[in-house]
């Protein structure tokens, strides 16, 4: 009894670490997709629910270079951004969540400023691979409405 206990918690953490590093590797590749606008895959990592609400891939993609246009010309550009360490991931039982805080260096009037973000992380496989929401724009009540499954384990900063 005692070697099948070791032999799942085994197992267990073997996937826990898995997850753990797949998030931060999926979640570094929409962060530099970010900053780098290639918004074309910004979208095809972003929660799947949430593009259907916003109008689908296409339209999504052209409002993201519209933003950031409009920041562009207002002065303002992203210059680089960090993932901080991963909140514990939440198992829902239907998916794997999590909230990732990243920071940002922009150029604001020639001047680089910090803005701190939150995203929130979501697998619908185990952890193999994620999809991602900026949940800064969204109180929980509002995530929830693109996220039915949002756990209330999650601390959603406010």
């Amino acid at each position: 009894m005692k070697n099948l206990f070791l032999i799942a918690l085994g197992i267990f953490s073997f996937f826990s670490t898995n997850a753990q590093t797949n998030i931060v590797e999926s979640g570094e590749q929409y962060l530099s997709a970010f900053i780098d606008r290639d918004f074309e895959k910004v979208i095809s990592m972003t929660h799947s629910h949430l593009v259907e609400l916003g109008g689908g891939s296409e339209l999504m993609i052209k409002d993201l270079y519209a933003e950031r246009q409009s920041m562009v010309d207002s002065g303002m550009d992203y210059v680089k951004g960090s993932l901080g360490t991963p909140g514990e991931i939440v198992d829902t039982n239907k998916e794997l969540q999590a909230i990732i805080p990243v920071t940002f260096q922009l150029v604001m009037n020639k001047q680089e400023v910090e803005q701190t973000s939150h995203l929130l992380a979501i697998s619908n496989n185990g952890g193999e691979s994620w999809s991602f929401l900026d949940v800064n724009k969204y109180d929980k009540e509002s995530l929830k409405t693109f996220i039915p499954s949002l756990s209330d384990k999650l601390t959603i900063p406010e």
